[in-house]
C-alpha cells in the first residue's frame, strides 16, 4: 500500500486549472501569429515578380503589354496564398491544443508558402515554358496535401473541435486543386501555353459540385410539396 502510494506521488500530475489554461492560449497565439506573418510575407514578396519598366518613353506601351503575363501570375500565386490562409485561418481557429507533431507539420506547410514566390517569378519570366509550370503546380498541389494533412492530424489527435457540419462535397470538388493542377502537368510537355487555363478547374470543379448537390436537395423539396 505505502508502495502504490509512493508511486502514484511519483506519476507526473496532469496540469490543470488558469495556469495552464493560459499557457496553452499563450501556445496558440504564437502558432497564429507566426503562421499569419509567413502569409504576409509571401503576400507580399509576389509583387517581385513584377518588374516595372524603365525603357525609353517611346517603347513603354510595348513594356506594358509585356507585364500582362507576369501580373497574371502575380494574381493567380495571390489567389493561391489567400485561400490557403483563409482554410489555415479557419483551421486554427477550430485548435484547442498544439503538439510537437502538429507544430513540425505546420512548419512544413508553411515552408511551401513561403516558397511560393519562386516559382511565381519563373512562370513570369518564363513564359510558355514547360519547367515553370511543373514546378508551380507541384508547389500547389503540395499545399494542398499539407493543408489536408493538418486538419487530419488535428482531428484525429484530438487538437482541434469538430468541424462545422456542412454537405458532402464530391470526389473532384474535394480534390479540385489535385486534379486541376495535376493534369497541367503532363499537358505541359506538350502544350505548355496552355496547360495553365486547366488551372481553372480548381475554382470551377467546387462550383459544380455544389451546384450538382443543390439539384436533388431542390428535387426532394418539391417532391414533398
Amino acid at each position: 500500500m505505502a508502495m502504490q502510494d509512493h508511486e502514484e506521488r511519483d506519476l507526473p500530475r496532469r496540469r490543470t486549472g488558469p495556469d495552464h489554461e493560459r499557457e496553452r492560449g499563450r501556445q496558440l497565439d504564437r502558432v497564429n501569429a507566426f503562421s499569419d506573418g509567413v502569409f504576409s510575407i509571401a503576400a507580399t514578396l509576389l509583387v517581385l515578380s513584377i518588374d516595372v519598366p524603365n525603357g525609353p518613353k517611346d517603347e513603354l506601351t510595348h513594356d506594358l503589354a509585356n507585364l500582362v503575363r507576369p501580373l497574371t501570375a502575380y494574381f493567380v500565386s495571390f489567389a493561391v496564398v489567400a485561400i490557403y490562409w483563409y482554410h489555415h485561418h479557419r483551421m486554427l481557429g477550430r485548435l484547442r491544443a498544439s503538439d510537437q507533431g502538429f507544430a513540425i507539420l505546420n512548419l512544413v506547410f508553411l515552408s511551401f508558402v513561403a516558397l511560393l514566390p519562386a516559382p511565381t517569378q519563373l512562370l513570369a519570366r518564363y513564359d510558355g515554358k514547360t519547367a515553370p509550370i511543373v514546378v508551380y503546380a507541384l508547389n500547389v498541389m503540395i499545399l494542398a496535401a499539407l493543408s489536408q494533412a493538418l486538419n487530419r492530424y488535428a482531428d484525429r489527435n484530438g487538437l482541434a473541435d469538430a468541424p462545422p457540419t456542412e454537405p458532402a462535397a464530391g470526389f473532384l470538388a474535394e480534390h479540385a486543386v489535385f486534379v486541376a493542377f495535376g493534369l497541367s502537368i503532363p499537358v505541359a510537355f506538350v502544350w505548355p501555353e496552355q496547360a495553365t487555363y486547366l488551372w481553372l478547374l480548381a475554382a470551377i470543379l467546387p462550383l459544380a459540385g455544389s451546384r450538382l448537390r443543390r439539384r436533388p436537395a431542390a428535387g426532394a423539396g418539391a417532391g414533398g410539396a
